[in-house]
């Protein structure tokens, strides 16, 4: 009887898990975090940090495509920036390949911009240009984009283990 139960359980796990992971969302909403290194010009051994968001959802894998950040923050120079202060604010994509971002900041005394790459991710850069101050002066750098995981693995990852177990206990009382 608690053999049936048991496998009745696992059974209802894994088709669970399998539909949750297969269902169709209604967003796919990526994050990242990101380090600009600067390796040229006044900032030159410094670091800045933020991260972005975008729903992915709507990309189809080929070609040039493009979708606009949901949210972006950027620490640089103690101010905060987001998405709403940018010329344009986009993900930028080839053939279902994350490039980087475009995203452009101007206000006459701090400029910098985020250029994707050509054709890696790793290609990707950041320029800048300080009028005045004590960072003054124009400079570039490299941008190192990391994916934050998100937790809609968790049912299939739940899944695999409830297996796991039953094949460790299975294995034990043989």
């Amino acid at each position: 009887m608690t053999s049936t139960l048991q496998k009745l359980s696992l059974a209802a796990g894994i088709a669970l898990s399998v539909t949750a992971i297969n269902a169709p969302q209604a967003e796919a909403i990526t994050l990242f975090t990101f380090e600009v290194a600067p390796d040229s010009g006044s900032l030159l051994g410094q670091t800045f940090s933020g991260d972005f968001s975008f729903d992915d959802s709507g990309l189809v894998g080929s070609g040039d495509e493009t979708v606009a950040l949901s949210d972006f923050n950027f620490n640089f120079l103690g101010f905060n920036y987001t998405e709403t202060d940018a010329f344009d604010s986009l993900a930028v994509f080839f053939d279902g390949q994350f490039l980087g971002i475009e995203y452009s900041f101007d206000d006459g005394d701090v400029a910098f911009s985020f250029i994707p790459g050509f054709s890696a991710v790793n290609e990707a850069s950041f320029a800048y240009n300080i009028a005045s101050g004590p960072n003054q002066g124009t400079g570039f750098g490299d941008v190192d984009y990391n994916v934050v995981p998100t937790p809609a693995l968790l049912p299939g990852l739940v899944g695999m283990g409830a297996m796991a177990l039953r094949r460790k206990r299975e294995s034990e009382a043989n």
